[in-house]
């Protein structure tokens, strides 16, 4: 699905990567979210998007996704009642026009 997204977003002239790597298995419910929370980063920038850049790593049921985006757009993240239920993180920080954006997932077991 991101492989998707990310090949709408270059036919829309925006500079994309995907740096991946996952091992094990995740729940798909789990992967539904993560993929769900960045779609709301790519479609809240879109219209200033320039640049868009990805790394994604799911090992032992624990995800990590950073999006590191080159735009001028604000991004927040009102609809992730499904994110935070399953006990995942969203932090961001801004430097001029480069905005970074990390979700973490731990496996279900690993959360206190």
């Amino acid at each position: 699905c991101l492989r998707e997204s990310l090949d709408n977003l270059r036919l829309a002239g925006i500079l994309c990567s995907l740096d991946s790597k996952c091992e094990g298995k995740v729940k798909a419910n789990r992967l539904v979210a993560v993929y769900d929370m960045a779609q709301q980063a790519f479609e809240q920038t879109l219209c200033g998007l320039n640049a868009l850049f990805i790394k994604l790593r799911i090992s032992n049921g624990n995800i990590f996704m950073r999006l590191q985006m080159d735009c001028s757009c604000e991004v927040c993240f009102p609809e992730k009642t499904e994110w935070t239920a399953l006990g995942g993180r969203v932090t961001a920080r801004r430097s001029d026009d480069i905005l970074w954006v990390e979700f973490h997932l731990e496996k279900e077991e690993d959360r206190i």
